[in-house]
């Protein structure tokens, strides 16, 4: 066993060795050491003989008994024959080293250490040879030979330029892999075909797809097939790989595209024979991946698909992405096509009457009509139950009477189910399962009554239009059925039904004994209220103004009201009293309890409202009064100050408006000053006009009711409940300060209102909320980087990404905890990541919109982030120096959040500065003609305010105007208007017509169909040259003559070198003190490092003492034990020897 502990360790210790790394800590040695070690192994294993180790040793190693017999590379073979796979692996990390064929690739002569002492190399293509040589004796099984393939297999692609093998023996190395049949390696013999195959290419022959086919080397066989350009094989081999199937959408999707009509033919028979198997890899990929590609074939492969639910998911995807999971779903600009519609829309709700009955209804309601065919439909909807999608699908079809007919016989199922329920119950009582059953029941009733209440009134409102007077009638005689239109038959087999339901049920319940399992209260009431909301539709259906007459205007006291009830209700509800007479209430005593039900809810309803009215009114009137008295009261302040300027603001002398004290004190200064100096202008005026001083007597006299009236004004107060007292002045200045400062947070929270608990925010807000946003989470988490982002807007449509951002902000909001704020700062630089992901992605522009103003909003909060985030996508436009769609998002959402107006900005400074190179660098094309324009548009937005002159942008329009061939009108227009644009802005400019003429305007004047353009630029031109005035000589005060008298040195030394350039002198005396320092510098630096080699050293030489201490401990306490034990053995021995 520990022979073979050893044994097991010789391999990682080679690893290590020929890796230049100690055993068994993996220091890496110094690689003169490691050289001579590497190279002293390599001439030990591969060594055609035995030979000494360590090398010069006279102990040479034996491998077998019988030295004659001794067969090449004995040690090699040795270890091979041990653990081939072990060394191979080895082999592997040992050819990473670029010990071997360094010569070659250095292009140096071969060192000494790579040798074997007899002139030959040791390199990648000699250990290959020489074990291709070792394994290809009988001695090794091909358990073991096949490692070797492997490590050549994936080792050939690593170092092509170092081993070179022949086709023959590659080939051999390929039916080797593909002929081992191990299911224990079968993915590592595949994995090393394919590195084969990567760089040995043979001729792809039958043979050889039939030896990977048997060999189930799928991988293989589809990548021979893609560069084969074999589609169909390619495809079916899918089919026939048991793992690898998720890639075959994106082989198929390339297939239907570029394979030829025969092929494509063939591909698509294949794909219905699969049907099955494709669809169950994934359902959602299929029915996207053939509606776009092959749409004619979707008839064949949905009959073809043999599960049904397969075949509904199949539909469901195709008619209904948005219902499935946001991995699958379209995006929103994909609308569901028309012709997919009409051609399986009844086959996917006759299975989803059968996956999905809750959902029918929902969807014939979307569908047109005419679009399903009743004959076929309509007996599965029954089959499986789903009859208000029935109910809808025939009123759609005009088919009211029918629809109500049905809807009435499940109202008898209904009833009948919940009858039997109640006897059970009465026999067997069963607490937990009835009440269950009979909710599920009675929450049946309601929904199909509001089905047929929402028929019968869709039906009146139809018949309401076109309805013919009928002949004045009395009610009190008998109506017939017949006589009454299809909205009143519609309606009265809807009631009928439904009180039919209530009085079977009610006296079902009144047979029930007392102490039954059964709710009977709880019943009756649903039903009860069932009944007064088909009573109440009904009433507000029937009730209609009477339409003007055409005649002669009636006398006042002959006319009669507009609003009356339509004679419609009174013809349903006695043609009801006739049927319920003759049906289920044949007594008088019967009848009456069946009206009891139906008009005690209005009967009750009418007595609570009187009674909350009279309450409400008595309690009106006591607050009134109470509000009155106190108001006759008054509040005594508490103070004489006032609460906010703390100055006294009632007593003595406060209430004379001409008194000089305290409050008005500081006023009634400033007010004197000006009405003196008001006083002298006026005189002033009179005199120079020789007017008299009537006028300025008036003038005085409103100017001193004016004062008095601000006097006064600046007194009243305002006294409140708490008797605080304040001035009104002073109240109002604050309640302006607070509304400012409410609509500066307003601002800054625009995006989060009524979402942190906003108690104020009306339910009618919430109720308009759009029904997009329904199925969105309220919670998120914030994301902190764009890829956890996108991990979330993903799984919505791009138009409620804007409400899940403002979500977020609420729900992470900085008041609510103190590490929101970094946790919105990540989230603030993601959101610059979306924006410009979503322009490349060309999503909807409104939605971008929306999300710069989110962070116009952020910005005034975490402006640095933001504007590092900027930067950081202004740097990458820098390196690649083209524009994409997503930069040209982030350089509008720059103009949008930024002043434009600041030239030294760190934000709008640079993004100025990548349009003007872009605009500077790239020359008009017709490829980037539409993004030109785009730019220079960006820089007019952005030097709007403060016109700064961009000569690029100039340049790049007027040489996108003359390009030839001359693109079209649509095309140059953009550039025109840019042109025009810049006229204007730069108008004002002195070298206003250097800048526009003559290069843009002969540009212009040369484009058809821009006469008025080129005629308003000319005018413009003219302007400016009428407005320009000649250069003037500045106006300063004169400056000195520049005197060359020379200069002399005060302490000159004739022996001492004087450079008479200043600035050499102070560089040579400045590098002089550098050199100095920097001596002085090297000398501590050395004086250090001495230091730290001799303390260094010093705890080395105490480490080792102390270990060898300790070691020679050790050995004396071992050798002390020994000693003892021996002499006990002695001892022992001879005591029995003794006894002997």
């Amino acid at each position: 066993e520990a022979a073979l502990e050893s044994a097991i360790k010789v391999f990682p210790y080679l690893a290590f060795v020929l890796t230049g790394r100690k055993y068994p800590q993996g220091d890496f040695l110094d690689d003169e050491k490691a050289d001579t070690q590497k190279g002293n192994i390599y001439r030990y294993l591969f060594s055609h003989e035995p030979t000494g180790w360590p090398p010069g040793s006279s102990f040479i190693l034996r491998t077998r008994s019988n030295h004659a017999g001794e067969p090449a590379f004995p040690y090699l073979r040795l270890l091979l024959e041990y653990d081939a796979a072990s060394f191979m692996s080895m082999m592997t990390e040992a050819f990473e080293d670029p010990y071997l064929n360094d010569s070659q690739e250095d292009g140096l002569t071969y060192s000494q250490s790579q040798t074997n002492g007899a002139g030959l190399t040791i390199t990648r293509q000699y250990i290959v040879s020489v074990l291709l040589d070792v394994m290809a004796s009988d001695d090794f099984e091909p358990e073991q030979t096949i490692y070797l393939d492997m490590f050549i297999a994936r080792n050939l692609p690593k170092y092509p330029q170092f081993m070179v093998l022949s086709s023959s023996s590659l080939h051999q190395v390929l039916d080797r892999l593909c002929s081992f049949r191990e299911d224990d390696l079968a993915d590592d013999t595949q994995l090393s075909a394919e590195y084969l195959l990567s760089v040995y290419h043979p001729p792809v022959t039958t043979a050889l797809i039939e030896q990977l086919r048997e060999a189930e080397f799928y991988r293989v066989l589809k990548t021979l097939y893609r560069s084969e350009h074999r589609p169909v094989d390619l495809i079916k081999t899918y089919f026939e790989d048991p793992q690898g199937k998720n890639g075959v959408f994106d082989d198929l999707a390339y297939a239907l595209q570029e394979s030829p009509e025969k092929q494509t033919t063939q591909l698509k028979d294949l794909l219905c024979e699969h049907a099955q198997e494709l669809a169950a890899i994934n359902t959602s990929k299929t029915a996207q991946t053939l509606a776009r590609y092959t749409d004619d074939i979707l008839e064949r492969f949905v009959d073809a698909i043999g599960e049904t639910y397969t075949r509904f998911h199949f539909l469901r995807t195709l008619l209904e992405p948005s219902l499935l999971d946001h991995r699958f779903k379209k995006t929103v600009s994909e609308p569901v096509s028309e012709s997919l519609v009409v051609r399986f829309c009844e086959q996917y709700v006759e299975l989803m009457c059968i996956h999905d009955p809750r959902h029918v209804a929902d969807y014939i309601g979307l569908l047109k009509s005419g679009d399903l065919d009743l004959d076929r439909v309509l007996p599965s909807m029954e089959e499986n139950g789903v009859v208000d999608a029935a109910v809808l699908l025939m009123a759609q079809d005009g088919l009211a009477r029918d629809a109500i007919t049905r809807l009435c016989k499940h109202l008898l199922t209904l009833q009948n189910a919940i009858c039997s329920l109640i006897q059970a119950a009465a026999e067997a009582p069963d607490m937990q399962s009835t009440e269950e059953a009979a909710d599920d029941l009675i929450e049946a009733i309601e929904k199909y009554t509001r089905l047929g209440i929402w028929l019968c009134k869709g039906q009146s409102a139809a018949m309401q239009q076109h309805r013919q007077p009928r002949h004045r009638t009395n009610t009190a005689w008998e109506i017939k059925e017949n006589d009454l239109e299809l909205d009143e038959l519609l309606w009265l087999n809807l009631i009928d039904a439904i009180v039919a339901v209530s009085k079977s049920v009610s006296a079902e319940t009144d047979e029930l004994i007392d102490d039954a399992s059964f709710d009977i209260d709880k019943t009756n009431n649903a039903l009860r209220s069932t009944v007064q909301q088909t009573f109440t539709a009904l009433l507000s259906a029937t009730s209609t103004t009477s339409p003007k007459s055409d005649d002669h205007e009636e006398p006042r006291h002959h006319r009669r009201p507009q609003n009356q009830h339509n004679q419609s209700f009174l013809y349903i509800f006695r043609a009801f009293l006739s049927r319920a007479s003759s049906s289920y209430a044949p007594t008088l005593s019967d009848l009456r309890a069946v009206l009891l039900d139906v008009f005690a809810a209005y009967t009750h309803e009418s007595s609570v409202l009187n009674l909350a009215s009279q309450l409400l009114d008595v309690d009106v009137f006591a607050d009134m009064t109470s509000i009155h008295s106190l108001r006759q009261c008054g509040w005594r302040p508490r103070t004489q100050t006032c609460e906010l300027c703390k100055k006294r603001a009632w007593g003595a002398g406060v209430s004379n408006i001409d008194s000089h004290q305290e409050i008005i004190w500081d006023e009634f200064e400033r007010t004197e000053e000006q009405r003196t100096h008001k006083k002298g202008e006026k005189i002033r005026a009179s005199m120079d006009n020789g007017k008299g001083k009537g006028a300025l007597i008036a003038d005085g006299v409103a100017e001193r009711a004016r004062e008095v009236e601000e006097q006064a004004r600046r007194m009243a107060l305002v006294v409140f409940a708490c008797r605080h007292v304040v001035h009104r002045v002073c109240l109002e200045s604050e309640i302006a300060v607070k509304v400012a400062a409410a609509e500066e947070e307003d601002e800054e929270d625009e995006f989060v209102r009524g979402i942190l608990g906003d108690k104020d925010e009306k339910s009618e807000k919430k109720a308009a909320a759009p029904a997009a946003t329904s199925g969105l989470a309220y919670t998120y988490e914030c994301p902190r980087s764009h890829e956890e982002m996108l991990t979330i807007f993903n799984k919505m449509a791009v138009e409620n990404i804007p409400v899940a951002v403002q979500r977020i902000r609420a729900l992470y909001h900085p008041s609510l905890l103190a590490e929101n704020k970094q946790k919105l700062a990540d989230f603030s630089t993601a959101l610059v990541d979306h924006i410009s992901y979503m322009g490349k992605e060309k999503q909807s522009l409104a939605v971008i919109e929306t999300l710069i103003r989110h962070l116009h909003s952020l910005s005034r909060t975490y402006p640095g982030t933001i504007g590092k985030a900027f930067r950081t996508h202004m740097s990458a436009m820098h390196e690649s120096g083209t524009f994409n769609a997503g930069d040209l998002v982030i350089l509008t959402a720059v103009s949008s959040i930024y002043p434009t107006s600041d030239h030294f900005h760190q934000v709008v400074t640079p993004a100025i500065t990548l349009m003007g190179r872009w605009l500077e660098m790239t020359p008009p094309t017709t490829s980037n003609l539409a993004t030109g324009a785009f730019i220079v548009a960006l820089c007019i937005k952005y030097q709007s305010l403060s016109k700064r002159y961009i000569p690029e942008a100039v340049r790049y329009t007027v040489k996108a105007l003359q390009l030839r061939p001359q693109p079209s009108e649509k095309e140059l227009q953009p550039h025109v208007n840019n042109l025009l644009a810049m006229a204007d802005l730069w108008s004002a400019k002195t070298a206003f017509g250097q800048i526009f003429s003559p290069a843009a305007l002969t540009s212009l004047q040369a484009l058809k169909g821009q006469k008025k353009s080129s005629q308003h630029l000319s005018i413009m031109l003219s302007q400016a040259r009428l407005r320009r005035r000649p250069l003037e000589l500045h106006h300063h005060r004169p400056l000195p003559i520049r005197t060359s008298i020379p200069k002399f040195e005060e302490n000159f030394n004739p022996d001492k070198h004087y450079d008479p350039d200043r600035e050499r002198a102070d560089a040579a005396k400045l590098k002089k003190e550098y050199k100095r320092e920097r001596k002085g510098a090297v000398r501590e630096l050395r004086k250090d490092a001495n230091f730290i080699a001799r303390e260094q050293l010093r705890d080395k030489k105490e480490r080792d003492a102390e270990y060898e201490k300790k070691y020679k401990r050790l050995v004396a306490e071992i050798q002390g034990e020994e000693g003892h034990e021996a002499k006990e053995y002695e001892r022992e021995k001879r005591m029995r020897k003794s006894k002997r």
